[in-house]
Formats: structure tokens, C-alpha cells, sequence
């Protein structure tokens, strides 16, 4: 009995650690199982052999196989080698990936071993504070942590008004045609560095829809960014947002090293990404740094659709499931498509979003998104109207 009692005790320790789902498969051995899943990400080009129920502490081989005519590129937590020995640690997914191309879309995509539990720590707490902050936190470079806003930001000309979108899940696609300093609909597709503060660019107002480049330089050089000198020119920074506390200076926009961060290179972070569709909303989850997943709902990490339009192998969930997801620290960026000049396209489809960095010549980096993959580092045309997603310290 005293053997039992023991054995409690530390199937009670490994489930405040997260590793809810390892148990005691036969009381006689008193050994905790885990389970260890190998999957492709696409069953057509390849295969997984290894995985099932192992003891914590032991030592897993997966291999990946390509079917002929396929290639395996890497593991979707950056490991390279087909073939990989795993200490179990608890129970954990690993997702090898198969193309039809021999190179790797992602070739600077660092080579690393991911914790064995994508939810370390204590457990999570989400939902949002009264200032539109998330309760959750998230890694964006080794001694820091930032609060992810409700909602992209959003704009109205005709009061001059900013704001987090409701929910989410909102993005308001073809509405951004309307983009003018008049106009009286809400936009939330913004040239790069349009906070309203005049820079000493050519193009600083949040309705801009010049498609010069030039035109998008703080103190008209592309070598600044939106940050010392230029911070007024961050969207985020320089404005009062009506939800999110009501005065300036509250909130910001990433660097494009803290997206970086945020993306690959925190405590397993290709197990924190996953392409998904919220009601028929589709985007991309990030999970915090320390995640629950609620009893019922699943979360599988990585990007797997077979073209950029496809979220058909995207995690799905309802609404109420989403509510779920949300109260545990998940957040979600919808894919809000960009504007070049009046025009809109790819909502639905891709995901874009500021960083407060420059780029080389012409461009400013952001991160992107669409049913096949995630690009944590990306150059975008200064000009195009793209999401902002502010954070707060």
C-alpha cells in the first residue's frame, strides 16, 4: 500500500507538471507510462515508425520514411536527423516533415531537441485584464516576457479613435478598401510605421495608401526603425488605445528578433504554433510559455496544409471551444490578408503582421503565415497595409 501511495504522489507531481495524460498502466509493475506519438504531415509522402506507451525516463527511437518521390526534411521542432533517440519525459507529439522538394523551405530553421512536454510548468492561466492585456505570458527573448493585446488594432478616421478588435478572431478584410481620412468605417491594415506622428516620413497617417517606398522612411531613411528617435511612429506606442487603457505609451509592437524569439527560439516553440480555423476564421495559435490544454479539446502544432490556401488539416474549433483555448492563455491571429494601396487580398488566406524593425532598402520585416508554413523573419513592402498585434511589457 505504502508502494501505491507513493506511486500517487508522483502521478499527482507529474500532472501539476502538465503531463496529465502518463499513468500507472498496471499497478502490479508501479511504473509511470507516457505517450510518445509519431506522425507525418502528410501521410501520402511518408511515414513514422517508433511511438506508443514507454516509462518516463526511458529512451525512444523514432525514424521517418519517405514514401518514393518525397523527401523527409526535419522534424517540425528543427531536429534534422530521420532517425532520433527520445528520453521520455512525459507524453509528446513529433510531427515529421515530408515535401515533394529535396531542400528545406526553412533551411535557417535552427537544429534543436524540444523539451518532451510542450506544457512545462505550473498551469496556465488566460483570459484577458481589464486593460486588454492577456493574463498569459510569452518569452520574446531569454529575459523578457510581453502580454499579447485582445485583438489586432483597429482604426476609425472619422473620430481619430484606436482600438483592440473585440474578439480575437476579428479581422475586417474588404472593409480596409475604404481606407481615407474620412472614412468612418473601422480599418486594421496599416502601412508600415503610420501611427499618425509625423516622423519626417512622407507617409505617417494611419489612411496612407501611397505605394512608394520612400515614402514609408522615418526622418526619411530607411535605415531607421520604429523604435529611440522613431518610437512615436510605432502604432501602438504613440496612441491612446480606447480599450487598452486610454492613454499612450502603454503598448507596443515586436521587434522582429522578439518575434523571432517568440516563434523559434523560447523553451519548445515549434510545439507553441499551430495553424488553425476558429468558427470559420482561419489563422494561427500561439500557445504561452506555460499551457494547459483543456479537458475535452485538442491542439496539434505545426503548419501541414498542401498549398498556402489550405487550413483543411488545420486544428478547428467552435467558438465555444475557442472560449476554452482563450481562458487557458492561447492566442490567435487571424489571417487578415495585407492592402496594396486601396486593394485587398489573400484575406482568409495569409497572415501578416508589423514588426517595429526595418529592413534592408525598401523593406521592413514582419512575420507571415498561411496554411503551409509560418515565416518568422520576412521582408514586406513598407507601403502594404498589414496587421498590427500590439504586446505590453
Amino acid at each position: 500500500m505504502k508502494a501505491i501511495r507513493n506511486i500517487m504522489l508522483l502521478l499527482s507531481a507529474l500532472s501539476f507538471f502538465g503531463l496529465t495524460s502518463c499513468g500507472v498502466d498496471d499497478l502490479r509493475d508501479l511504473k509511470v507510462n507516457c505517450t510518445i506519438v509519431g506522425m507525418a504531415n502528410d501521410d501520402q509522402m511518408g511515414y513514422v515508425t517508433g511511438g506508443g506507451r514507454y516509462v518516463i525516463g526511458s529512451q525512444v527511437e523514432l525514424s521517418a520514411w519517405a514514401n518514393t518521390g518525397y523527401y523527409f526534411i526535419r522534424w517540425s521542432d528543427g531536429h534534422r536527423s530521420a532517425t532520433r533517440t527520445i528520453t521520455v519525459g512525459g507524453d509528446a507529439t513529433y510531427v515529421a516533415l515530408f515535401s515533394n522538394q529535396a531542400d528545406d523551405p526553412n533551411p535557417d530553421m535552427p537544429s534543436v531537441d524540444p523539451e518532451p512536454n510542450p506544457n512545462p510548468g505550473e498551469p496556465s492561466v488566460g483570459g484577458f485584464r481589464e486593460d486588454g492585456a492577456s493574463n498569459a505570458l510569452f518569452s520574446v527573448s531569454a529575459s523578457k516576457q510581453v502580454r499579447f493585446s485582445r485583438g489586432n488594432l483597429q482604426f476609425q478616421a472619422s473620430t481619430a479613435t484606436w482600438r483592440f478588435a473585440e474578439n480575437q478572431y476579428d479581422a475586417l478584410g474588404n472593409a480596409n478598401a475604404a481606407i481615407s481620412a474620412t472614412n468612418s468605417e473601422w480599418v486594421d491594415l496599416f502601412g508600415w510605421g503610420t501611427s499618425g506622428w509625423n516622423s519626417g516620413a512622407t507617409a505617417y497617417e494611419p489612411w496612407s495608401v501611397s505605394t512608394l517606398f520612400a515614402h514609408y522612411y522615418p526622418g526619411g531613411a530607411f535605415t531607421n526603425s520604429l523604435a529611440g528617435p522613431y518610437a512615436e511612429a510605432d502604432w501602438a506606442w504613440h496612441n491612446a488605445i480606447s480599450n487598452g487603457g486610454n492613454q499612450p505609451h502603454l503598448w507596443r509592437t515586436l521587434t522582429a528578433a522578439e518575434w523571432q524569439y517568440l516563434l523559434r527560439g523560447r523553451a519548445n516553440a515549434y510545439a507553441k504554433l499551430g495553424a488553425a480555423t476558429v468558427g470559420t476564421v482561419n489563422g494561427m495559435v500561439i500557445l504561452p510559455d506555460h499551457f494547459t490544454l483543456p479537458a475535452g479539446l485538442d491542439f496539434q502544432p505545426g503548419f501541414y496544409g498542401r498549398e498556402s490556401y489550405d487550413y483543411s488539416r488545420a486544428n478547428a474549433y467552435t467558438l465555444d471551444q475557442w472560449a476554452q483555448m482563450e481562458a487557458a492563455g492561447a492566442i490567435f491571429l487571424p489571417a487578415a490578408g495585407e492592402r496594396k494601396g486601396t486593394v485587398v487580398r489573400d484575406f482568409g488566406v495569409d497572415g501578416n503582421y508589423w514588426s517595429a524593425t526595418n529592413g534592408d532598402n525598401d523593406d521592413a520585416r514582419s512575420i507571415s503565415f498561411d496554411g503551409e508554413e509560418v515565416e518568422s523573419m520576412d521582408d514586406e513592402d513598407r507601403y502594404a497595409g498589414i496587421a498590427v498585434r500590439p504586446v505590453m511589457d
